[in-house]
């Protein structure tokens, strides 16, 4: 849809649905440009930033807070997805390609312990975030969520890694 599309819609729109457009824009997505004209169209129908402000209307604490624990919980997930692929790589993988893993083998057992421990730290984080996540969003996610994400979590946990992000994407959007 155009921006000049966009522009004549929002200037149709009452008042309230103008108001909803400034506090929610990127669950519409929106940018700037959009939701900074929607709020030029409240200045010319008499309603300030200022009166937006006082009333809670100018910005959506909620989705903003919520989207940065979903963006710490990506972060984590992240790092524990990196230190997975590193385990696989050394147990499954560098065996086969290392011509002598005898000389290797003090190394890589060190570095194979830290990857292991660095992954169940950040699985634990991400799970930390992942439940925060839905406590404020409003879903139970409750112990047998962190049970099923411990238990298939970790030898599963490249699937679980990209259901649990397109998940929470989700659910990002439908925060008011």
């Amino acid at each position: 849809m155009e921006l000049l599309d966009i522009k004549e819609r929002l200037a149709s729109l009452d008042s309230d649905k103008l108001i909803d457009v400034v506090k929610n824009y990127r669950q519409y997505g929106y940018n700037d440009e959009i939701r900074n004209y929607a709020l030029v169209l409240l200045e010319e129908r008499g309603i300030t930033k200022t009166d937006l402000q006082l009333t809670g209307n100018l910005e959506n604490a909620n989705y903003d807070y919520i989207s940065q624990v979903f963006s710490s919980f990506k972060r984590m997930s992240n790092l524990a997805f990196l230190f997975y692929g590193l385990i696989i790589i050394i147990k499954f993988i560098l065996p086969h390609i290392l011509k002598n893993p005898v000389d290797s083998i003090p190394f890589l057992s060190v570095l194979f312990i830290l990857s292991i421990v660095a992954y169940l730290i950040f699985l634990i984080l991400s799970f930390i975030y992942q439940s925060k996540f839905y406590n404020l969003a409003g879903d139970d996610y409750g112990s047998d969520g962190a049970l099923v994400y411990l238990i298939v979590g970790m030898p599963f946990y490249i699937v679980m890694y990209f259901v649990f992000q397109a998940q929470m994407n989700e659910k990002v959007k439908t925060i008011t």
